[in-house]
């Protein structure tokens, strides 16, 4: 398993030189005097954001020992690695604490992870004796994660308190969330990071349930107690071989002169070679109207647009093609899978339309809405069903644009409340993440 990090920098500098003078005095005898300033300068300050990691992680005798592969000290980020761990068994722990260090200015500062890859690797008997049938890998839906702002040790104390938790698959999702940010809901409120201080974000993770335990305040040992319980206990066999890939990144922003921001007024962070926008359904067809807004009732039809700008060689082809939209619905509350319908209803490329009904069928993972693909849904009721067999995925050809159009509908059952949408688009051959987009809306 491999996870790539990154980092957006803030920073500049910059100078601007000016000499200023006042003569007073002309031609003859007359009084005069000159005064001078020379040297005026204006320097830019900076905002430069530099990481280090210690990271623990359970070995092949189940007992927590340092990763020094995963262990650096305070840098940009390159090629380093928050996680690179293989043969991950459940039960398995670990922990890593990130030093942040935003330069010397106050600055706000943000975090995003987001999974590009959840290859199924091979299927071995056990996964398909747990009803596993392939692409893609399940291993996201049994990581359990938990953030907390630490005080430099590793371990969480009782006066320590996470913000983040849950399954990688649900918390992973390119969201920028606040370390510190106006919004008062980051690791350090409505705090900026002060200027050549160091403050620290711990986070532990477990395959299976993890469980906080906190410690008693002190200078305390991770490799004694990490603060958390993993209970692997269950059946995790379609998990087997699985792995995930993802990206994290962080950002810092100046907070003077700047009180306002918040992380999430960012763009989502995206990994892959696919950016994909908003678009008007209507784009597709005139018919499809109206278009999802900031609120929906239950029961009503809506349509989404989105417009996929993809750069990269062709991909996907074969029998079947593995190219495929994998939707995942996260509600105020638990979902069932009666509770929305969606529908891919037509699309537009730079040189063909199509104007047909493909439903996605969606199935509950950890109380969210979860379908990879879509099915005929022109085939009567059985096109229709969440149970429908064949799920058509397709290819991509080089530089690809394309459009599009789907129709929404929130059942009278469905909680009334705030939903995320969110649309990966999957290379099942292998599970890659090419792009990401997200359509936030309030069910009434």
């Amino acid at each position: 398993m491999a996870i790539t990090s990154w980092v957006r920098i803030l920073a500049s500098i910059g100078m601007i030189v000016f000499a200023g003078a006042i003569t007073v005095g002309a031609t003859g005898a007359f009084f005069s005097d000159a005064e001078t300033s020379t040297g005026n300068t204006f320097t830019a300050g900076a905002i430069d954001l530099q990481i280090d990691n210690e990271s623990y992680v359970t070995n092949n005798a189940g007992v927590l020992v340092a990763s020094p592969n995963n262990t650096w000290g305070l840098s940009d980020l390159t090629d380093q690695l928050f996680f690179s761990f293989t043969d991950l068994k459940p039960g398995d722990i670990g922990e890593d604490t990130i030093s942040i260090h935003a330069g010397s200015n106050d600055a706000w500062a943000c975090m995003a992870v987001d999974i590009n890859g959840t290859p199924e690797n091979a299927l071995v008997g056990p996964e398909t004796d747990a009803g596993d049938q392939g692409e893609p890998g399940e291993l996201q839906n049994y990581l359990n994660f938990a953030f907390w702002a630490d005080d430099g040790d590793n371990v969480l104390e009782s006066n320590e308190t996470v913000l983040w938790n849950g399954l990688a698959s649900a918390l992973f999702n390119g969201i920028w969330k606040p370390i510190a940010d106006a919004s008062d809901s980051g690791f350090f409120g409505d705090t900026p990071l002060a200027g050549n201080q160091t403050v620290h974000i711990a986070k532990a993770w477990c395959f299976g349930n993890l469980e906080p335990a906190p410690q008693s305040p002190g200078d305390l040992n991770p490799l004694m107690n990490t603060g958390f319980t993993c209970d692997g206990s269950g059946n995790q066999n379609n998990a087997q071989t699985d792995g995930i890939t993802a990206d994290v990144s962080f950002y810092a922003e100046q907070a003077r002169n700047n009180p306002d921001f918040e992380c999430a007024a960012l763009d989502p962070f995206e990994a892959g070679p696919a950016s994909i926008v908003s678009a008007g359904p209507t784009e597709v067809s005139d018919g499809f109207t109206p278009q999802i807004g900031s609120t929906i009732d239950q029961d009503v039809d809506a349509y989404i647009g989105r417009t996929t700008t993809y750069t990269g060689p062709q991909i996907g082809l074969g029998d079947p093609e593995t190219i495929k939209w994998k939707v995942t619905v996260d509600g105020p509350s638990a979902l069932t899978a009666d509770m929305v319908d969606l529908d891919e209803v037509g699309w537009e490329d730079q040189t063909d339309q199509n104007i047909e009904t493909f439903h996605y069928p969606f199935g509950a993972v950890g109380g969210n809405l979860v379908a990879v693909g879509s099915c005929d849904g022109n085939v009567g009721a059985v096109g229709h069903s969440n149970s429908c067999a064949t799920l058509i995925g397709f290819s991509l050809v080089e530089n690809d644009v394309f459009t599009n159009a789907d129709k929404i509908n929130f059942g009278i059952t469905a909680p009334t409340g705030t939903y995320t949408i969110k649309y990966e688009l999957v290379n099942t051959n292998g599970g890659a993440v090419l792009g990401t987009h997200t359509v936030t809306v309030e069910v009434i």
